[in-house]
């Protein structure tokens, strides 16, 4: 029930008419490290920056046309039910920062690939990553 309450909730703040600033997104950020990199432990989405503070590429974004890009891939995001949410090896983070000053966090794992919002694990999206990907690079 918590679960489905998240995602119709996760809907209507993504879905609402941006005429009312407050439930739209003012600006992402995007952290992100190589895929390949090595370690030792488990990257939790908690201790990404603090873990892995040497080794990420970050970039904010507040253009317009990407954040209304970005707000209805994540309106698409569905909750994943057959899973429970754990620890994941974290190598993308993006913290999301609404008008109304609240904040949401995206955390993703590629091997396994896993994704949460939120602390919710969702289903994986491809196209979500492909367009995250294509805002940021590691070199």
């Amino acid at each position: 029930m918590k679960k489905y309450l998240f995602v119709l909730l996760l809907i209507f703040v993504v879905l609402c008419s941006c005429s009312n600033k407050k439930n739209c997104i003012k600006e992402i950020t995007i952290r992100k490290v190589d895929r390949e990199i090595f370690t030792p432990v488990r990257i939790s989405c908690d201790s990404f920056e603090q873990n892995l503070s040497n080794e990420f590429v970050e970039i904010k974004l507040t253009d317009k046309n990407i954040l209304s890009k970005f707000e209805n891939l994540i309106a698409n995001l569905v909750v994943d039910s057959t899973s429970v949410y754990k620890s994941m090896d974290v190598r993308m983070q993006v913290d999301i920062l609404y008008y109304d000053n609240k904040n949401s966090k995206l955390c993703i794992s590629f091997y396994p690939r896993e994704m949460a919002f939120n602390s919710n694990t969702i289903k994986f999206s491809q196209k979500t990553i492909v367009f995250l990907d294509s805002l940021i690079s590691v070199k």
